[in-house]
């Protein structure tokens, strides 16, 4: 992002300071030992006689930076001692600047107004943490002392160290190396240079009367909701997995679909890849503990004890967790869904037979859930009128399945094995001679003779049947239980039972409305 060296900087550097300094002269607002003193010259000119700041003399001229010092815009300039570390000199023109800069804030900040801020703004557009401790203050860890030297544009503290600006999230992603490309590229994929017409100030116009900005670009970034990661006056926390990391996370989901039976897709890469990145950026500076839950910005839950995280780098708007393991959860997979159960007689629906006409039991006509007698009905109850002879334990059997209008079909609705909330809406039917069913329990079956007890529906209501609708909510049945779905990707078969022996002849009827499947836990 482009930051032109203007007001732009100043005031982005007066609103971080609120302070009311900022419009008071330097010359009546020195304060110090509860004495007012104010020193002859300017900054530069101190600086120059004072024998401990050669070093940053020399790089002050090296770099141009000169005016800026001994201007008449007051500055703060936190000087650091020599000697200067032997790293600078092989510094880039570019990189030196910034770290001169770095060193100046554009208005005064003295030793009282510290007290109240957090952070202070500098030329080269960071921000510098404001310390306060038992044995003075200190910026960016760096302790300050001969505080309030005070001259006719600005003020000077002595800083122990050199302050060395400290990279944003942004510059960190451009400059981390190869091992995080799959992250960086990925991210960066999706970045978009907008123009900030705001903060663009007008240099003149051109030849056909339209206005020339010095045009200030921003970087947004549409997979993180436009947010942009070189705004230094956020903070930020981004979990960056490496190359390596991305790759396991790769076979680790590829593999956990193969076991279940389902078809690895290019959708399903896009979205693991989605999720990661959406899961990646955090708002403040986040401490990273174990057997804890993060709320990504985007709303992404990222669970501790699954990623696996190296030590902290610390940007200059947040924080980096590089990281050597990263888990896209299950439940990426999981949604809501419903069914009704398909008709095995197409008569009953159709107008074709009575809605009393037995259609017998289920093992009397074993039909494929792809025949076209086999019809599904929105929203309405599939009828289940089942004559007891001198056999135990009545049933209705089914699988998941939706509708094809076109083709008159019921096309197979297969379910990812995980745990749910399951609802099944049941009614019991009374007609005549027939008895109310009040107890079902309802079975996933995987077999044959394999089955697993989902619940038990007690109290099923009684006379809720009306030309195939309920007549209320008030009137239908509802089972609702905890239930882990076991198996492969495949539909769910479910088994109605009307438990007990009975006497030969007598009627049980029930209705089985609609199948309701919410995921609970399944990270």
């Amino acid at each position: 992002m482009h930051i032109p060296e203007n007001k732009i900087v100043k005031a982005l550097c007066c609103l971080a300071f609120l302070t009311a300094s900022a419009c008071i002269d330097a010359v009546d607002d020195y304060y110090t030992g509860g004495e007012t003193a104010t020193r002859e010259g300017s900054v530069l000119e101190y600086l120059e006689k004072t024998p401990d700041y050669s070093d940053f003399v020399n790089l002050v001229a090296e770099t141009g930076m000169t005016e800026t010092l001994s201007g008449t815009d007051l500055v703060t300039v936190w000087a650091p001692a020599n000697p200067m570390p032997e790293e600078i000199a092989s510094m880039s023109p570019s990189e030196k600047i910034r770290l001169v800069r770095n060193h100046i804030s554009i208005t005064t900040v003295f030793s009282r107004n510290l007290d109240r801020l957090s952070t202070v703004g500098t030329l080269a557009g960071k921000y510098l943490t404001v310390g306060k401790g038992s044995e003075g203050y200190t910026v960016d860890g760096v302790a300050l002392s001969e505080l309030d030297r005070v001259f006719e544009n600005g003020v000077v503290h002595r800083a122990a160290n050199w302050l060395t600006p400290r990279k944003n999230l942004y510059q960190w992603l451009e400059e981390v190396g190869d091992d995080y490309s799959r992250f960086r590229d990925t991210l960066f994929a999706h970045n978009l240079r907008v123009f900030d017409k705001e903060n663009s100030p007008i240099t003149g116009v051109d030849e056909n009367g339209r206005i020339i900005y010095d045009s200030v670009w921003i970087v947004k970034n549409d997979l993180l909701n436009d947010l942009d990661l070189n705004d230094e006056s956020v903070r930020y926390t981004i979990l960056a997995p490496d190359n390596a990391a991305f790759e396991a996370m790769f076979r680790e989901k590829t593999e956990y679909l193969e076991s279940v039976e389902r078809e690895v897709t290019k959708e399903d890469t896009v979205k693991w890849v989605n999720w990661m990145m959406q899961a990646s950026l955090h708002s403040g500076v986040v401490d990273f503990q174990p057997n804890s839950s993060l709320r990504s910005v985007l709303g992404k839950d990222v669970r501790t004890d699954y990623q696996t995280v190296l030590d902290p780098v610390e940007m200059s708007n947040g924080r980096v967790y590089p990281m050597s393991r990263c888990y896209v959860p299950r439940s990426v997979y999981f949604e809501s869904f419903w069914f009704n159960p398909y008709f095995l007689r197409k008569e009953i629906i159709d107008g074709g037979g009575s809605i009393t006409k037995n259609p017998g039991t289920y093992d009397s006509y074993k039909s494929t859930i792809n025949n076209a007698n086999s019809r599904l009905v929105p929203d309405k109850l599939a009828v289940f009128l089942q004559y007891t002879t001198n056999f135990q334990d009545n049933y209705y059997q089914f699988k998941s399945c939706t509708y094809d209008q076109e083709s008159l079909t019921n096309i197979p609705l297969s379910v990812m094995p995980g745990k749910y909330k399951i609802q099944c809406h049941l009614v019991s039917y009374k007609f005549n001679n027939a008895n109310q069913t009040d107890i079902l329990d309802i079975y996933q079956v995987h077999g044959e003779n394999d089955m697993t007890l989902i619940g038990r529906a007690e109290g099923i209501v009684a006379n809720a049947f009306d030309n195939g609708l309920a007549t209320g909510n008030d009137v239908i049945g509802l089972l609702s239980a905890e239930y882990e779905v076991t198996g492969t990707y495949q539909p769910l078969e479910l088994r109605i039972v009307i438990p007990g022996k009975f006497t030969a002849g007598e009627k049980r009827r029930i209705c089985v409305g609609r199948i309701v499947l919410t995921p609970t836990d399944n990270y």
